[in-house]
């Protein structure tokens, strides 16, 4: 899998086509807040429910299925950028801005696939539950495990013009403690646009049902390694409990500490801004 050996063959994380709810963040073009700082240490109750669903959704939450569908989506906050471990010393060879911002976005879709970019530093995660039935499924708690770790690898640290919106609420997953530490920060300032009745801290537990989703948002960081990891979420409904493993259409999610940077690139898509590059 590997082009070059200083760092193993990443895939480019692509977002969802889709997504359901409302979801906590949203990409936005071209600028973005950087994200804010951690809060408290957050807690996933475990609890136990009593629940007396209808034959039809016993027959729903039969099987190997689970009683809920996730629709989720990878991207990353703004000022992260990528890592790569190839040397990137031209900015020419760099995507420009030429005052069309779908353009510039398709040609760093592809500068990342050429390359084999991985995001720098953070990675954040969106993703809704939503029931398969009117019965309620009881979501006990998250964690974020990682299913491989390696050291930082050496390469280029390129900066771009991707952004993002501040989230109101979100899990912060430390990636460089073993296993990931979580914390959880709100701020209701940046939630306007959400219902009063979800303008809340992360708690669990939650209920869903076709008709009640639930949004969330976690948001990983390493200032040490090149790490992949799972969200793995905790249920209980319908007589039935489990583990629900999200990922990156089948794969982890990856995202990369820029620790071993031996280049540094600068391409933020303002006008009038020229792409540059020098030695970290």
């Amino acid at each position: 899998m590997e082009e070059e050996a200083a760092a193993p063959e990443p895939e480019a994380p692509e977002p969802a086509a889709e997504r359901r709810g409302a979801a906590l963040a949203r990409r936005a073009k071209p600028f973005g807040g950087w994200l804010a700082a951690i809060g408290a240490g957050v807690a996933a109750t475990v609890i136990a429910a009593v629940l007396m669903p209808s034959d039809s959704d016993r027959k729903k939450a039969d099987g190997k299925g689970q009683p809920f569908t996730v629709v989720s989506e990878a991207r990353r906050p703004s000022g992260v950028g990528w890592m790569t471990s190839r040397v990137v010393e031209n900015p020419v060879t760099l995507p420009a801005f030429d005052g069309d911002w779908d353009r510039l976005d398709e040609r760093w879709k592809n500068w990342v696939q050429d390359v084999r970019a991985v995001p720098a530093t953070a990675l954040v995660v969106d993703f809704t539950v939503q029931g398969t039935s009117e019965a309620e499924v009881t979501l006990t708690g998250l964690t974020v495990r990682v299913t491989d770790r390696r050291p930082a690898f050496p390469g280029t640290h390129v900066i771009d013009s991707g952004a993002g919106d501040n989230p109101y609420r979100y899990v912060a997953a430390d990636l460089d403690t073993d296993p990931p530490t979580l914390s959880d920060y709100y701020e209701p300032s940046y939630g306007s646009n959400v219902p009063p009745i979800q303008r809340r801290p992360i708690q669990f537990p939650y209920q869903v049902k076709l008709s009640d989703a639930e949004s969330f948002e976690v948001s990983a960081r390493t200032q040490t390694c090149d790490c992949e990891f799972v969200i793995e979420l905790t249920w209980i409904g319908l007589g039935r409990q489990g583990s629900t493993t999200i990922d990156d259409k089948g794969k982890p999610f990856r995202v990369a500490a820029i620790s071993a940077a031996t280049h540094f690139c600068g391409a933020l898509g303002f006008e009038g801004f020229e792409n540059s590059c020098r030695p970290a």
